[in-house]
């Protein structure tokens, strides 16, 4: 009975904790403005810098070839991304679901 019990307190705290566990994403932002800048300078990486807080960088995990461009104003809609624990990263990563050319 002792097992059962524990097993059932370990299981449904696993349960619990699934949801927290599998967020891959935590924010998501209205339509910004930003800058796309080829960061470290001369590599293949491209970051999106909004014009909101320049000092952060976000990873784009689906810019297409067309957008890289240093330089490049854009509007955009996204989602932001959680930093994986012992990870270093040039910026913070970031799921893309608008983007366009600001004119």
């Amino acid at each position: 009975m002792k097992k059962l019990l524990a097993f059932t307190v370990l299981f449904l705290t696993l349960i619990s904790n699934l949801p927290a566990m599998s967020q891959k994403h935590k924010k998501a932002h209205k339509t910004e403005t930003g800058t796309i800048a080829n960061f470290p300078k001369g590599t293949a990486s491209y970051v999106l810098i909004p014009d909101s807080d320049p000092a952060k960088r976000y990873v784009v995990e689906n810019l297409a070839d067309e957008y890289k461009k240093e330089g490049l104003k854009v509007e955009y809609i996204g989602v932001e991304g959680v930093i994986p624990d012992n990870v270093r990263m040039v910026g913070i990563p970031f799921r893309v679901k608008y983007l366009q050319v600001k004119k």
